[in-house]
């Protein structure tokens, strides 16, 4: 380890000498040390990119910060210096491409119901796509809906058998004439 001294005997004549060269010898500048950045908590939301995904390459990218995936908000938390919050806000941006293939981007559909209790509907579709969001229409009697075309089949399938169950009623509309 570094002392910072030197031990010298010699006679006084000598000292004097190595005094006087070792004062010559300029001192190296103390470098101020400056405090490494405290991580900060950023949650940068989601729009088009896969939670799962991201995490993933931000670990890989980032091995020292920590990422928290939200799927229900859509979002991930990131726990991580100014300088890597900086390098994940670049690669989630890069990952919020629209551009992915057209069968997995979302879009909106609307479907017609006949069932005569639209809550009961919404209730009844709502939790077979809990990442779509669908909303009822009780006076044109249409669901709305925004998910992905995996959302959209499940949700096609289950309207129609909805309306199915509705069909076998045994409501009959019958004329007479006098």
């Amino acid at each position: 380890s570094k002392t910072g001294q030197v031990l010298v005997t010699d006679t006084a004549g000598v000292m004097r000498a190595i005094r006087a060269v070792i004062e010559s010898i300029p001192l190296p500048e103390k470098k101020a040390e400056t405090p490494a950045p405290k991580p900060e908590l950023v949650v940068y939301p989601l729009k088009s990119a896969d939670p799962d995904a991201a995490v993933k390459v931000l670990e890989a990218l980032m091995p020292g910060a920590r990422f928290v995936r939200d799927p229900k908000a859509n979002q991930i938390s990131a726990y991580a210096t100014p300088a890597e919050q900086a390098a994940a806000k670049q690669v989630i941006e890069q990952m919020q491409t629209t551009d992915g293939p057209a069968d997995q981007q979302a879009r909106f559909e609307v479907y017609q119901i006949d069932q005569t209790d639209p809550r009961q509907t919404l209730a009844t579709l709502q939790p077979l796509v809990p990442g779509a969001r669908i909303s009822v229409d009780p006076i044109s009697k249409k669901v709305a809906a925004w998910g992905t075309p995996a959302d959209h089949e499940l949700l096609k399938k289950a309207v129609a058998q909805l309306a199915s169950e509705t069909d076998t009623d045994d409501r009959q509309v019958e004329g007479y004439r006098p």
